[in-house]
């Protein structure tokens, strides 16, 4: 069940003022609001530090840093635009602030970041580098960009890096491990673990790693141990559920898997936590539930692949075809590079026994992936269509010379609109294509032409570029109800109810004035 991705923990606290400001700090009472939030932060009561940072900045004390140390209360409170707004106002105080560059690279390489952006997160992270070469924190983060960008022969020595630099900061052990993970180095990640945790017995991202490490590793127990020792030592931490309720579902225990999921909503209701918790709702056959959740999921994160292919699976699980595809439409939006947003829509198409629609989404799936088990669900249906196909092309071939030998003599645009056609039917759709686009110069105002174009973009799955010809096909031939009815169609492919509603209404009233 786990859909594991590599949380990236970074600093648990910035280990040092800058030097451009360390001066003003020692200007200021030892119980200011500003080390009073200094020490919060150390703390990890990052709720208070985020109080006293504003308190400081009320008073006009120190804004630079306080805006910076502020980001990074909301950045590992997961308020990440607001974290972003106090990082960019600290460096438009002061541009020389090498921790304010370090806090944004991490806000713009965080995976459940919306504004994420890892080239960006680079950028900033070498400008800090070029302030404070010493930084062991700059160094460390740095390297976990590289292998969150796939380059682990560069990462993974900037990471060594920031262990050399700040041997005694638990976070740099932790970064490492995480690295070592990655890389399948188990052993080597649970000893820098045990350092992190031997440097702060109380860090609870190191416990975190270690039982994500152990459950990696299939000992389940001990990472059931290691999660609920994250739990005591700060029970408002919602992953800390999670990764628990992973590990209950893992292991057959359901019913304690949903407790904790519902835990984690209550401290923190998250699109993923809907996922995850829907996900152990089906396991348990309370599909209606699961539903629900995954819903809730969707209103909650709208741009949320995840829980699009979810959903799709459970929706064809349920016999709803439809509403698979509709939501594998909104994967596919999302990500034209995901195999199993094709692969899943395939099996709708599949269902709904469009057999063509079901082998151009599997030729997809397959491009992006050609040894994945998308290969295993389509093939069946790929061996049938090929057979399809193959058989049209016997059928048509006659019909396609007569037509060719017609545009050679005459070429018009009711000629090759018409082989685009039985290319159409024989899927040969880069010949359809190029026929489509010399019956539009021939003859631009055809309304049929841009129809059928648009027709062809919906079986190659471009449904957005279908509504335009549709569109155009309407505009040049106002009461051309079948592009009505056809760009309903591609409306419904894209989700959009409402205005497939509008066109198959708009498609009667021209039947009825025919009539």
């Amino acid at each position: 069940m786990r859909v594991f991705c590599v949380l990236f923990f970074f600093a648990q606290f910035l280990p040092g003022l800058c030097s451009s400001q360390q001066h003003e700090v020692t200007e200021e009472p030892t119980d200011s609001f500003f080390l009073r939030g200094v020490q919060a932060t150390k703390k990890r009561d990052y709720k208070s530090a985020v109080s006293l940072f504003s308190e400081a900045l009320r008073l006009e004390k120190l804004p630079a840093l306080s805006y910076c140390k502020r980001a990074f209360a909301y950045f590992r409170l997961r308020e990440y635009d607001k974290a972003l707004a106090d990082v960019n106002k600290a460096l438009e105080l002061n541009p020389k602030l090498a921790d304010a560059y370090v806090i944004r690279a991490k806000l713009l390489g965080a995976e459940r970041c919306s504004f994420a952006d890892v080239k960006k997160a680079l950028v900033d992270v070498d400008i800090a580098l070029d302030l404070d070469r010493d930084s062991g924190d700059a160094w460390s983060t740095k390297g976990m960009l590289l292998l969150r960008s796939g380059d682990i022969d560069n990462g993974l020595p900037l990471i060594e890096k920031g262990v050399r630099l700040n041997p005694k900061d638990p976070s740099m052990y932790i970064n490492r491990a995480v690295a070592y993970h990655m890389v399948g180095e188990i052993r080597k990640a649970f000893r820098d673990l045990e350092q992190a945790i031997r440097l702060e017995p109380t860090n609870p991202d190191a416990y975190r790693w270690r039982g994500v490490t152990y459950q990696e590793a299939g000992m389940s127990t001990s990472a059931l141990n290691n999660f609920s020792k994250v739990i005591q030592l700060d029970p408002t931490d919602d992953l800390a559920y999670v990764d628990r309720a992973e590990v209950y579902w893992e292991l057959g225990l359901s019913e304690k898997a949903v407790r904790d999921f519902d835990k984690a909503i209550e401290l923190c209701p998250s699109a993923s936590t809907y996922l995850y918790r829907a996900q152990a709702l089906r396991s348990m056959g309370m599909n209606v539930q699961a539903l629900a959740d995954f819903s809730r999921a969707v209103q909650l994160d709208a741009k949320n692949k995840a829980v699009y292919l979810a959903r799709a699976a459970a929706y064809l699980e349920l016999g709803q075809a439809d509403k698979a595809i509709l939501d594998a439409n909104r994967a596919v939006a999302l990500d034209q590079t995901d195999p199993r947003a094709y692969a899943i829509r395939s099996d709708a198409w599949r269902v709904k026994g469009e057999y063509d629609k079901s082998l151009s989404d599997i030729r997809v799936a397959l491009g992006l992936t050609p040894v994945d088990a998308a290969y295993v669900r389509g093939k069946h249906a790929l061996e049938k269509l090929i057979a399809q196909r193959e058989g049209a092309k016997r059928r048509y071939a006659g019909t396609v010379r007569e037509l060719t030998e017609a545009i050679r003599k005459t070429p018009t645009a009711e000629s090759y609109r018409s082989r685009a056609i039985y290319f159409m039917q024989m899927h040969e759709w880069e010949k359809a294509f190029r026929d489509l686009a010399e019956a539009v110069a021939l003859k631009p105002g055809a309304s049929e032409t841009y129809a059928v174009r648009g027709d062809l973009y919906i079986a190659v799955g471009e449904f957005e570029k279908a509504v335009s010809e549709f569109t155009e096909a309407i505009r040049r031939q106002e009461n051309n109800k079948d592009a009505y009815l056809l760009r309903a169609s591609a409306y419904r492919h894209l989700g959009d109810t409402q205005k497939a509603l509008a066109d198959e209404r708009k498609a009667k009233a021209l039947r009825v004035d025919e009539k």
